[in-house]
């Protein structure tokens, strides 16, 4: 969402609502859950409503409505009752069910990254993305910093800056992230993935790196994590996984779609110098490629 507060509309209220229900308390995810799932209700109801179907304080709902950016619940329910008159559809996450067909399964992993993207897309913070790739196109070095799913994907954009000139590395031993993370200096960079930000050796990672001087970049599927405290810049998705494929699954889709993103920007930028190196790395390694006439 947009750095600065300021009131969401509708859809990305929701959306929104997804990516801080890991940080609420758990009085404050009941009411979370009910905007998720059941916001056309929710529009209709008045605050009392809400607090006796729910069993939670009106305390509780208002101060929700103000982490959603709201000034109060009135202002939450007229957004909602807004968006609801207007016959908007939610894009959601469908479900995976044993019954399903190979070809219904295809379609619906095929939809569910849809519905990640055009999420990310509403809901992501475009000045922070700008900050991010003013910062690359100057970097010295770019550490990222990554676990299990979210280290494949560190991996490939590493590779990438590494092909066009920058000097990139990626590391998953979480001694070889620390130890990399102290080298670091002033006008390097450490990117950290975390689908869910909480990843212990990133963020300590990312906190080694910010005492070095170097400009620390996060990108993850909670607004609210332990990791957005330890970046400098936050880039966050707005994906809902589902329990069946791994809380990750869709959310990497969208990680390698805002790299790409801040790749092919940096890229775009210097494309002479990146061209040249991207010229030359490719035929440094052509000779490993196989072609009729070296079978």
């Amino acid at each position: 969402m947009n750095g600065e507060e300021q009131e969401l509309n509708g859809r990305d209220i929701i959306i929104y609502t997804r990516s801080i229900l890991p940080s609420l308390s758990n009085k404050e995810k009941l009411v979370a859950e009910f905007i998720i799932n059941n916001y056309v209700e929710l529009s209709k109801m008045t605050i009392n409503d809400v607090s006796d179907k729910l069993n939670v304080s009106e305390a509780t709902i208002v101060k929700l409505s103000k982490k959603l950016q709201c000034n109060g619940y009135l202002s939450l329910r007229k957004t909602l009752s807004d968006y609801a008159l207007n016959n908007h559809d939610v894009p959601y996450q469908e479900e995976y069910n044993i019954n399903d067909s190979s070809e219904d399964i295809f379609m619906k992993v095929f939809r569910n990254s849809i519905v990640a993207l055009q999420d990310t897309m509403a809901g992501f913070d475009k000045s922070d993305f700008k900050r991010a790739v003013n910062a690359l196109k100057n970097a010295k070095k770019v550490l990222v910093l990554g676990l299990g799913g979210s280290g494949s994907i560190a991996d490939d954009i590493a590779h990438k800056f590494l092909k066009v000139g920058i000097e990139a590395q990626s590391y998953r031993d979480t001694h070889m992230q620390l130890m990399a993370s102290s080298l670091l200096k002033e006008g390097d960079i450490a990117i950290g993935i975390s689908h869910s930000g909480t990843t212990a050796s990133v963020n300590y990672a990312l906190q080694t790196a910010k005492k070095t001087g170097a400009i620390t970049i996060c990108i993850t599927n909670h607004v609210k994590s332990p990791i957005t405290e330890n970046a400098d810049i936050q880039l966050v998705s707005y994906a809902n996984n589902s329990p069946l494929t791994g809380e990750n699954a869709v959310t990497r889709i969208v990680h390698l779609n805002i790299l790409d993103a801040l790749y092919n920007s940096v890229v775009l930028d210097n494309y002479e110098k990146t061209t040249e190196n991207l010229e030359r790395t490719n035929l440094a390694v052509k000779h490993q490629r196989l072609n009729k006439n070296n079978k």
